[in-house]
């Protein structure tokens, strides 16, 4: 067996069980451990940073932040045997170097807590996938432990998150919100460590039609080592379990979408697979039962494919999202959106344009453009003419400046440019997400009254529980 390919385990956060030392991912006791791992295998593992349910919503972010620098600490100490990784790519040039690929997930969306702002945090801190509930209930969703949907807020999460390039993580999430979810997206979604409800009638399992939903959509499904997801008679499982599993998928057409996701260190695994060394011996027996190229296409290659396919193109698209606003040769193709706002800016600076900043900066972040209007009909963006666009420049460099305007500035002098549009000219002002440590970004002197988040096309006051939360995220940092 040449590789694997490991879509799940809990190791990050392993540290919080008794007796367990911080560096987890070499840590003898940890099922997954660098020193742990079979001479000359590669490996690929997907770490995920588990959020339990129930954590206070003000501790949540900076618990993230906690795992997000133990991950890059470890990375950076067994750099040797390791490489923190965010594309097939990258992961290919650490097996070269006989170094494991190490891939950054979350295990529960409540990360997000109520601000879809955090799905590009997540995405810059390089998160890759995001299993969007665990067993209760957060903003997003419901787990399998109860019956509700996707929130409203949940589905505005999803389109932000799968706008970030980050895979969406079926497991743990119900029935009802499972199928909610592929209302709201056709693209292609994961079940990182879930195995098959036909086969095993447990609620954490996917039923024969999610799975078949899974594989049309070109998504990936990955074994769970865990007995009672396998069996249901309360015996421990045995590799031929895992192949009963395994071949019930692939009946049902998974055979480009199946593969392992262990949950090593996040539930109590059977003696036969109890510790990364042991894969091996699996991946031989299914090569037995399957075949050796079926075998490899679930030990790693699908998983593989799926991250060269997928993934790489989403952060492609993910690091234009900007770059693409940066001419406006085709400036009639934008719309105003949750990125875009157009003003018409032909009597001066408007006061609207400190409410949008303040929206921007307390959401996703945004450009804002002045001499351009929009069509009442279809919606399109046009420029008109600016009668000073270098003295709309100044005015905005010299308020944007002032503490009495707006709370702070969090431009650089390339952020403000004036472009060409035809034979007008257009003031782009380019306005970034602002860290934590400066949210709420407010107006005038008051954050409660002066504070506004970004929703559609439309900029909105935030409310005072929403003005609370950033402060108190603000707090938590500043004591770390």
């Amino acid at each position: 067996m040449s590789a694997v390919f490991d879509l799940h385990c809990d190791t990050l956060t392993a540290f919080m069980t008794p007796g367990r030392c911080l560096d987890t991912l070499n840590d003898p006791q940890s099922a997954f451990a660098l020193c742990r791992l079979p001479q000359g295998q590669s490996w690929a593992q997907c770490c995920a940073i588990f959020v339990p349910d129930g954590l206070p919503e003000g501790d949540v972010f900076p618990f993230f932040h906690t795992h997000v620098e133990s991950f890059r600490r470890q990375g950076a100490r067994f750099a040797d045997r390791a490489r923190i990784c965010r594309t097939a790519g990258e992961a290919e040039a650490a097996w070269e170097r006989d170094k494991a690929a190490l891939f950054l997930t979350v295990e529960n969306g409540a990360v997000l807590g109520r601000d879809l702002g955090r799905a590009e945090e997540l995405a810059r801190a390089g998160v890759v996938m995001v299993t969007l509930t665990w067993n209760g209930e957060n903003a997003i969703g419901s787990g399998s432990q109860t019956d509700h949907g996707l929130t409203a807020f949940g589905r505005e999460a999803v389109r932000e998150l799968i706008r970030w390039g980050i895979v969406l993580d079926v497991s743990h999430l119900n029935d009802r919100g499972f199928w909610d979810l592929m209302e709201e997206t056709d693209g292609p979604v994961a079940a990182s460590h879930s195995n098959a409800r036909a086969m095993c009638p447990h609620q954490r399992n996917l039923t024969d039609r999610q799975a078949r939903e899974i594989a049309r959509r070109g998504g990936l499904v990955g074994l769970n080592y865990y007995s009672p997801f396998l069996r249901s008679d309360g015996r421990a499982a045995e590799f031929e379990d895992v192949y009963r599993h395994a071949a019930h998928f692939l009946e049902l057409g998974l055979e480009h979408c199946l593969a392992l996701g262990s949950d090593f260190d996040g539930a109590d695994l059977p003696a036969c697979l109890d510790g990364c060394e042991k894969v091996p011996e699996l991946g031989r027996y299914l090569e037995e039962k399957l075949g050796r190229d079926t075998a490899e296409k679930v030990l790693w290659k699908n998983a593989w494919d799926f991250f060269a396919r997928k993934i790489q193109k989403w952060i492609e698209r993910r690091e234009g999202i900007l770059v693409a606003l940066e001419h406006l040769e085709f400036l009639e193709e934008y719309r105003e959106d949750n990125r875009i706002e157009a003003k018409r800016a032909q009597g001066g600076l408007p006061r609207s344009l400190w409410e949008t900043y303040s929206a921007f900066a307390n959401t996703l972040g945004g450009v804002i453009l002045l001499g351009v209007a929009e069509d009442k009909g279809d919606g399109s963006l046009y420029s008109v003419p600016l009668f000073d666009p270098e003295e709309l420049v100044e005015e905005f460099w010299s308020m944007v400046r002032d503490r009495s305007v707006v709370s702070v500035n969090l431009l650089r002098e390339e952020d403000v440019q004036i472009l060409k549009n035809g034979r007008n000219e257009v003031v782009a002002i380019f306005v970034p997400r602002a860290p934590a440590k400066d949210r709420p970004v407010y107006i005038g002197q008051d954050p409660y009254t002066g504070a506004y988040y970004r929703r559609g096309e439309g900029d909105y006051r935030c409310s005072r529980r929403e003005v609370e939360a950033m402060l108190q995220d603000r707090e938590a940092l500043s004591k770390q």
